[in-house]
């Protein structure tokens, strides 16, 4: 077995694995993982993340939805997984993306660094509260706000608020592009206190009231437990 996979194994997945009441709060149960994902990092040849070939994937499907001249916000960019090809796609500042994990942004701009990507003019930024992020953006609004593999992580009533700050930030006519990992089963539930699975009806309970939404995609995750299904919204108010 490759070190580095068994060092994962001994570290991030037990962090994974624990209950979330065990942190002070989500912020740093996120942080401790994105962290110990930071140390493997500099023993590794690959960008870290937990599948490069996914990100890609993901990529090559969202960029049917955009333009190179868009300006696309990333809520929860991580270490730029998938934000690193949507900078290398669009125009030369047309790129932002945020997290509350300083971990995470630290490791993104290594990222911008090993793969030549400055002169794309990314920004970054750390988010200590979701209320601080209109204040961040300084007006700035975006054609496309991409959501990506963050609602797994936060409550439905969250997700709620989320959804709601981002509304904020899009233009006339700006969509959403965000996924949600839906369980084969069919209903709703906690696992561990950690991972958040939401049923299609929940999921519609929740856009039905402020948003127009259509399914653009749904993939296989190689799970047993669940789907990732991609919607696209655009705000009815």
């Amino acid at each position: 077995m490759n070190w580095v996979r068994l060092i994962e194994q001994r570290l991030v997945e037990p962090v994974l694995s624990v209950s979330r009441p065990l942190f002070r709060s989500e912020v740093a149960y996120y942080e401790t993982v994105m962290r110990i994902r930071a140390i493997l990092r500099r023993y590794r040849e690959v960008p870290a993340t937990a599948s490069v070939s996914s990100s890609l994937s993901k990529f090559d499907f969202l960029k049917t939805y955009i333009n190179v001249e868009h300006d696309i916000m990333e809520y929860g960019c991580g270490s730029l997984g998938l934000g690193s090809h949507l900078i290398g796609f669009l125009q030369d500042g047309n790129y932002v993306g945020c997290d509350i994990s300083k971990a995470a942004i630290r490791q993104a701009h290594i990222e911008i660094a090993d793969q030549h990507i400055e002169h794309k003019q990314p920004k970054l930024f750390y988010l200590q509260e979701l209320y601080e992020l209109l204040n961040k953006l300084e007006n700035r609004t975006f054609d496309s706000v991409v959501v990506s593999s963050v609602f797994t992580h936060v409550s439905l009533s969250l997700a709620a608020d989320i959804l709601d700050c981002l509304s904020k930030v899009l233009k006339s006519g700006g969509q959403i592009l965000v996924d949600f990992s839906v369980p084969l089963s069919g209903e709703s539930h906690n696992k561990n206190n950690v991972d958040y699975y939401f049923s299609s009806d929940d999921i519609h309970s929740l856009l039905n009231n402020a948003w127009n939404y259509e399914v653009l995609d749904k993939r296989n995750t190689g799970s047993s437990y669940y789907e990732s299904v991609l919607y696209r919204l655009t705000s009815n108010i």
